[in-house]
């Protein structure tokens, strides 16, 4: 086994809390918000390539920012509809969708709106899921080609580690990029 996956294994068996995870998850989306409204849409428009870091593909090592934005919205969108088909006992939902589907194709400045809309979103709903107690009845998993069955409470874990490994990304391309 790699050893990114490795980490990444213990990272989705790490004990936090479902309250702290989406802490987590809506820090480090803050702090990527904050970072592309830094920089101008010819800047955030510029493709580079980094360096292949851990927990991402070859593939991925060629990208602008906002294609990371808009990938990380469309990843963090399906894995809270994820986490709402457990809790709803959607079972027709795993099978109707696919994780393949989340490559950025027209990565615009609309995407950092969506973004943030998206962030919102789903934070407000985890919230209200955790509050109810209807966060402890999801019962089931998802499987993710690389991880896994993930059930509820890994999914949001995921989701703020996966976002974590998408805000390294930005800041190395900032970095390849001379912008500190």
């Amino acid at each position: 086994m790699e050893r990114g996956l490795l980490n990444t294994v213990f990272v989705l068996r790490t004990p936090f809390t479902v309250a702290r995870s989406i802490k987590r998850f809506e820090a480090i989306s803050n702090e990527v918000f904050q970072i592309a409204n830094r920089h101008d849409v010819d800047f955030l428009s510029r493709p580079t390539r980094i360096p292949r870091l851990m927990g991402m593909n070859a593939e991925d090592c060629e990208w602008t920012i906002l294609m990371v934005i808009d990938h990380l919205t469309k990843h963090n969108d399906f894995v809270f509809k994820s986490i709402l088909s457990l809790i709803s006992e959607d079972r027709n939902f795993e099978s109707s969708q696919t994780w393949h589907h989340l490559f950025p194709i027209d990565a615009n400045l609309d995407c950092l709106d969506r973004y943030q809309e998206s962030v919102w979103h789903n934070v407000s709903v985890v919230s209200n899921l955790l509050q109810s107690g209807k966060f402890r009845s999801a019962s089931g998993s998802v499987t993710h080609p690389v991880y896994g069955f993930l059930n509820a409470r890994k999914l949001l874990h995921f989701a703020s580690f996966y976002s974590g490994i998408r805000k390294r990304q930005i800041q190395k391309i900032m970095a390849v990029e001379g912008v500190v």
